[in-house]
């Protein structure tokens, strides 16, 4: 289970403080930190509570995806280590995400959550580079009325009429198309 707080200092303090209880029932609690190394944040997601940031479980949820071969999830991996105790250590280092606590849920929720957490990836994919290239240059040439900008979101809707010219756009390129479909949902 992991306790979600607004900052470092909460995690670790609350960790300490509640250590002892989580003891009696025969559990391990742990804290993850700004500075600590990949192999102290793996034990410290392995035990069975874990207090730590929001941000810090989102960057390390974005960088287990990051380091699952071709895009395979968590859950399969959680499946194959079952399966094969015994096999190659998974590169993540969440376990899986199942249970959370929220400490603050309004701070977290709504203040915290306007700020989009993006991580990079330096993996090269040429076919995904030309759909990107390819979705850039057709939202280049739509026509103002294709579309609405809702400012305070920070996000640019399709309209009727904008989907029906994406999806006209994007007729002839094969499986693109499903992609433009489903991106001007």
């Amino acid at each position: 289970m992991h306790v979600v707080t607004v900052n470092d200092y909460l995690a670790k303090r609350d960790a300490q403080l509640l250590e002892p209880v989580y003891a009696f029932f025969g559990l391990s609690v742990g804290w993850i930190g700004p500075d600590q190394d990949a192999s102290v944040r793996h034990a410290m997601y392995a035990r069975g509570v874990t207090y730590c940031v929001n941000k810090d479980l989102v960057f390390d949820y974005l960088r287990d995806r990051l380091a699952s071969p071709t895009g395979a999830s968590m859950g399969g991996s959680a499946v194959r280590r079952l399966l094969h105790p015994f096999g190659p250590k998974s590169p993540h280092l969440l376990r899986g995400l199942y249970f959370a606590i929220v400490d603050e849920a309004d701070s977290i929720f709504i203040d915290e959550a306007r700020t989009p957490l993006i991580i990079s990836n330096n993996r090269m994919d040429p076919e995904e580079d030309d759909r990107y290239a390819t979705a850039l240059e057709l939202a280049r040439r739509l026509p103002p009325e294709a579309y609405t900008v809702a400012e305070a979101e920070r996000a640019i809707r399709l309209t009727a009429a904008g989907e029906l010219e994406v999806q006209q756009a994007c007729a002839g390129l094969g499986a693109s198309g499903a992609f433009a479909r489903r991106a001007s949902k």
